[in-house]
Protein backbone atom coordinates (compact mmCIF):
# COMPACT_ATOMS: atom_id res chain seq x y z
CA UNK A 1 0.00 0.00 0.00
CA UNK A 2 1.08 3.32 -0.98
CA UNK A 3 2.05 5.55 2.28
CA UNK A 4 0.52 8.27 0.08
CA UNK A 5 -2.89 7.30 0.74
CA UNK A 6 -3.14 7.66 4.12
CA UNK A 7 -5.34 10.36 4.11
CA UNK A 8 -7.99 8.30 1.94
CA UNK A 9 -11.26 7.58 3.13
CA UNK A 10 -12.63 4.10 1.69
CA UNK A 11 -16.34 4.20 0.58
CA UNK A 12 -18.55 1.64 -0.73
CA UNK A 13 -21.71 1.49 -1.95
CA UNK A 14 -24.17 -1.52 -1.01
CA UNK A 15 -27.29 -1.83 -2.79
CA UNK A 16 -29.22 -4.32 -1.74
CA UNK A 17 -31.98 -4.86 -4.32
CA UNK A 18 -29.06 -6.05 -7.14
CA UNK A 19 -27.18 -7.88 -4.34
CA UNK A 20 -24.40 -5.50 -5.12
CA UNK A 21 -21.35 -3.84 -3.42
CA UNK A 22 -19.68 -1.00 -5.58
CA UNK A 23 -16.21 0.03 -4.07
CA UNK A 24 -15.40 3.31 -5.17
CA UNK A 25 -12.28 4.10 -7.08
CA UNK A 26 -9.98 5.87 -5.28
CA UNK A 27 -10.45 2.63 -2.39
CA UNK A 28 -9.10 0.24 -5.24
CA UNK A 29 -6.31 2.91 -5.76
CA UNK A 30 -5.31 2.69 -2.13
CA UNK A 31 -5.36 -1.18 -1.85
CA UNK A 32 -2.58 -1.28 -5.07
CA UNK A 33 -5.45 -1.72 -7.94
CA UNK A 34 -5.69 -5.78 -7.26
CA UNK A 35 -7.47 -7.69 -9.76
CA UNK A 36 -9.16 -10.21 -6.99
CA UNK A 37 -10.47 -9.23 -3.55
CA UNK A 38 -11.97 -10.94 -0.75
CA UNK A 39 -15.19 -9.52 0.91
CA UNK A 40 -14.80 -10.85 4.84
CA UNK A 41 -17.62 -10.07 7.36
CA UNK A 42 -17.10 -9.96 11.12
CA UNK A 43 -20.35 -10.58 12.60
CA UNK A 44 -19.76 -9.49 16.25
CA UNK A 45 -17.78 -6.33 15.29
CA UNK A 46 -20.72 -5.68 12.54
CA UNK A 47 -18.08 -4.85 9.96
CA UNK A 48 -16.77 -5.58 6.54
CA UNK A 49 -13.43 -5.81 5.13
CA UNK A 50 -11.97 -5.57 1.79
CA UNK A 51 -8.35 -7.37 1.42
CA UNK A 52 -6.21 -7.65 -1.48
CA UNK A 53 -5.59 -11.10 -2.88
CA UNK A 54 -4.94 -12.95 -5.76
CA UNK A 55 -6.93 -15.79 -8.45
CA UNK A 56 -5.39 -18.93 -6.54
CA UNK A 57 -7.69 -17.72 -3.27
CA UNK A 58 -10.98 -19.93 -3.52
CA UNK A 59 -12.87 -17.06 -2.24
CA UNK A 60 -11.72 -14.24 -4.18
CA UNK A 61 -13.38 -12.00 -6.14
CA UNK A 62 -12.57 -10.76 -9.13
CA UNK A 63 -13.19 -7.02 -9.72
CA UNK A 64 -13.96 -5.49 -12.99
CA UNK A 65 -12.84 -1.27 -12.60
CA UNK A 66 -15.11 1.26 -14.95
CA UNK A 67 -14.62 4.89 -14.21
CA UNK A 68 -15.71 5.51 -10.88
CA UNK A 69 -15.95 2.05 -8.80
CA UNK A 70 -15.94 -1.78 -9.64
CA UNK A 71 -18.87 -3.80 -8.64
CA UNK A 72 -19.27 -6.81 -7.43
CA UNK A 73 -22.53 -8.94 -7.12
CA UNK A 74 -22.93 -11.41 -4.43
CA UNK A 75 -26.33 -12.23 -2.99
CA UNK A 76 -24.79 -14.36 -0.05
CA UNK A 77 -22.86 -11.29 0.76
CA UNK A 78 -25.21 -9.15 0.77
CA UNK A 79 -27.72 -11.52 2.79
CA UNK A 80 -25.35 -12.14 5.21
CA UNK A 81 -24.50 -8.05 5.90
CA UNK A 82 -28.40 -7.64 6.01
CA UNK A 83 -28.82 -10.19 8.91
CA UNK A 84 -26.20 -7.99 10.79
CA UNK A 85 -28.50 -4.98 11.11
CA UNK A 86 -31.97 -3.92 10.43
CA UNK A 87 -31.31 -0.80 8.68
CA UNK A 88 -30.94 -2.52 5.04
CA UNK A 89 -34.01 -2.19 3.21
CA UNK A 90 -34.63 -3.65 0.02
CA UNK A 91 -34.62 -1.24 -2.53
CA UNK A 92 -32.61 0.81 -1.43
CA UNK A 93 -28.46 2.07 -1.46
CA UNK A 94 -25.97 2.22 1.22
CA UNK A 95 -22.97 4.15 1.48
CA UNK A 96 -20.11 3.21 3.99
CA UNK A 97 -17.07 5.36 4.74
CA UNK A 98 -14.35 3.23 6.38
CA UNK A 99 -11.03 3.22 7.48
CA UNK A 100 -7.64 1.99 5.29
CA UNK A 101 -5.97 -0.55 7.92
CA UNK A 102 -2.34 0.09 6.37
CA UNK A 103 -0.52 -2.17 7.81
CA UNK A 104 -2.77 -5.09 7.02
CA UNK A 105 -3.58 -3.86 3.40
CA UNK A 106 -7.26 -3.51 4.46
CA UNK A 107 -10.60 -1.37 3.80
CA UNK A 108 -12.78 -1.58 6.77
CA UNK A 109 -16.34 -0.55 7.21
CA UNK A 110 -18.55 -0.72 9.99
CA UNK A 111 -22.36 -1.46 8.99
CA UNK A 112 -23.76 0.85 11.77
CA UNK A 113 -22.41 3.40 9.63
CA UNK A 114 -24.64 2.82 6.71
CA UNK A 115 -26.21 5.68 5.48
CA UNK A 116 -29.10 5.84 2.77
CA UNK A 117 -27.89 6.95 -0.53
CA UNK A 118 -30.23 7.92 -3.48
CA UNK A 119 -28.06 10.09 -5.47
CA UNK A 120 -25.60 8.18 -7.61
CA UNK A 121 -24.08 11.32 -8.60
CA UNK A 122 -22.93 12.24 -5.38
CA UNK A 123 -20.53 8.72 -5.47
CA UNK A 124 -18.71 9.47 -8.49
CA UNK A 125 -16.94 12.78 -7.17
Amino acid sequence: MNENNIDVIPRVVIDVSKYRIRIHRTTIKALGKPDYVLLLVNPEEKTIGILPTDRNDKKAHRIKYNNHSCEIYSMLFIETISKLIDKFEVGHRYMINGKLITNKNLALFELEKAENFNNELQFAE
